[in-house]
C-alpha cells in the first residue's frame, strides 16, 4: 500500500510536474502572445498618434478652407454686386445707344432731306448760269448791235455833216 500511495504521490507528483511543465509552456506562450499584444498596442499607440496628427493637420487644413470659403463667398458676393451693377451700366448704354441711333437715324434723314434741298438748289442753280449765260450772249449780242447802230448812226451822222457842209459851201 506504501507503494501504491508512493506510486500515486509519484505519479501526482509526475502528473503535477507535467502539468506545471505544460503551465510554463502555456505561460511562455501567453507571455510571447503579450509581448505580441503589447508590441501590437505598442504599434496602435503609434499608429494612433499619427492618425491623431493627421486628424489635427486635417482640421487645420478644413479650418483653412472654411476661411477660403468664407473669403471666397464674400469675394462672389462682390463679383455678383458687380456684375449687378455692370449690367444695370450695361442697360442704361444700351438705351442711351438706342436713343443715338434713333437721333442718328433722324438726323440721317434730315441730310437727306437737306441733300435733295443741296441738289435742287444746284438743279436751280445750273438753269441760272445757263439762263445768265444766255442773258448774257443775248447782252453781247445786243452791245454788238448797238455798237453797230452807234457806228451807223456816227457814219449818217458824218455824212449828213458832209452833205450839210457841202451844201454850206454850195450856198456861199
Amino acid at each position: 500500500k506504501q507503494w501504491y500511495q508512493r506510486r500515486v504521490v509519484i505519479t501526482a507528483g509526475e502528473n503535477l510536474k507535467d502539468e506545471n511543465e505544460k503551465l510554463k509552456d502555456d505561460i511562455r506562450e501567453l507571455d510571447k502572445i503579450l509581448d505580441d499584444k503589447q508590441k501590437e498596442l505598442d504599434d496602435l499607440k503609434s499608429e494612433n498618434e499619427a492618425l491623431k496628427d493627421d486628424l489635427d493637420n486635417m482640421k487645420a487644413d478644413a479650418d483653412q478652407l472654411n476661411d477660403d470659403i468664407k473669403k471666397l463667398e464674400d469675394y462672389n458676393n462682390d463679383l455678383e454686386e458687380t456684375l449687378k451693377e455692370e449690367k444695370n451700366t450695361n442697360d442704361e448704354l444700351s438705351k442711351e445707344n438706342e436713343e443715338l441711333n434713333t437721333d442718328n437715324d433722324k438726323l440721317k434723314d434730315v441730310v437727306d432731306e437737306q441733300k435733295q434741298d443741296m441738289d435742287k438748289l444746284a438743279d436751280i442753280v445750273n438753269d441760272l448760269e445757263k439762263e445768265l449765260e444766255d442773258a448774257e450772249k443775248d447782252n453781247q449780242e445786243l452791245k454788238d448791235e448797238n455798237d453797230e447802230l452807234k457806228k451807223n448812226i456816227e457814219d449818217l451822222a458824218q455824212q449828213k455833216r458832209k452833205k450839210y457842209r457841202l451844201r454850206l459851201c454850195v450856198d456861199t
